[in-house]
This record gives C-alpha cells, structure tokens and sequence, in this order.
C-alpha cells in the first residue's frame, strides 16, 4: 500500500470514530498533536511530524489542512485535501487560519478537537 491509500485508511478509520462519538467533524491542532501524535502523522504524512502552526480538520465531505506559507504549494499540489490554508509563522495567524477554516463547517456543536473532546464545542464555551 501506498502513502496516500495509508493516508485514506487512517482518516476514514479516524472519521468513523468521530461519528460514533456523535460528531461530524475533528480538528488536530499542533498543541493537541503532542499529546496524540501518531493520529496527525497518519492522516496527514511526514509534514504533520515536528511542524508548529499546523492543524487538520477533517470530515466526510471535506477537508482542510493549515501550515506555514513555505510548505503550502508542495501540500497543493499533493491534493490529498481539499482546502489548503497557507499561513505566516507569527502570532495569532494560525487560530485565525482554524476559525476561518472552521466556517466552511456548518454546525458547531458536531465539531471535536482530536479525539478526546466529549462535547461539542459551543457546549464548553457556554459554561
């Protein structure tokens, strides 16, 4: 098996985790990547190994993936995602890059970061 096909399996495998947990869609974000990395490395390639201001948001029908400026013409013309959002290294760039990616994605509440969030999002900043 090729990368690529490694890649697909891993992230309908990952996606059909997300919806048993009642979910459509699950963000890997570089912070989270460190305490569950082999779930980002898998889905996304060697890119997603040691990268800072990356994340990965995947779901059934699309996907979006955000990383520094320099690596985003080489993820583009890979096409394993759908979307590619290239960012500058500096602060704030990459949370606007999740939050703008995010709006492509129709309900928040059926979104979870990795795959330990138990709940949806509005239901955590609504305490």
């Amino acid at each position: 098996m090729n990368s690529e096909e490694s890649i697909k399996r891993r992230v309908g495998s990952i996606l059909a985790e997300v919806e048993a947990r009642g979910f459509d869609t699950v963000v890997f974000v570089n912070e989270i990547i460190g305490q569950n990395p082999s779930n980002f490395i898998y889905v996304s390639g060697s890119w997603g190994c040691g990268e800072e201001h990356t994340a990965l948001i995947l779901s059934r029908d699309k996907s979006t993936v955000i990383l520094p400026h320099w690596g985003a013409p080489r993820m583009q013309e890979r096409a394993l995602y759908d979307h590619v959002i290239p960012i500058k290294q500096e602060k704030g760039h990459h949370i606007r890059a999740i939050t703008e990616a995010l709006e492509r994605y129709h309900d928040a509440k059926r979104v979870c970061f990795d795959l330990s969030t138990d709940e949806g999002i509005e239901d955590r900043t609504n305490r």
